[in-house]
């Protein structure tokens, strides 16, 4: 499966996030990664390939919840983006694509949908 390439990105000075069509001046999905080489403040975060219940597309950082799991932060880890906190060592997004996963937040403007383990 090709899986398109995105990114955002998280400016932790200015605590926006940036991304495609934003208030900032970012127009393009590589723009974040040019921020970033450019020695900007910012915490990129790769789209997953993947989509929440309603539609909404996944990236790195974001919270996600569902009926079978507790809310938990994506990451991307040995290859595979996964539920940080689910009990399971491999890939629950893909691997459990009718689990039903929400899209609830992200890590930088929500923190406390995980509570205080971050």
């Amino acid at each position: 499966m090709n899986r398109e390439i995105k990114f955002r990105a998280w400016h932790r000075k200015e605590k926006v996030m940036l991304k495609p069509d934003d208030n900032y001046g970012t127009t393009r999905d590589l723009d974040c990664v040019v921020y970033y080489m450019q020695g900007q403040p910012v915490e990129l975060m790769q789209y997953t390939g993947l989509k929440d219940k309603n539609g909404k597309e996944i990236y790195e950082g974001d919270i996600v919840k569902s009926h079978h799991f507790l809310p938990s932060e994506i990451v991307f880890t040995e290859g595979i983006f996964l539920a940080e906190d689910t009990p399971l060592l491999y890939d629950t997004l893909s691997v459990y694509p009718d689990n039903k996963w929400e899209v609830i937040g992200n890590i930088y403007e929500n923190p406390e949908l995980i509570g205080d383990n971050k």
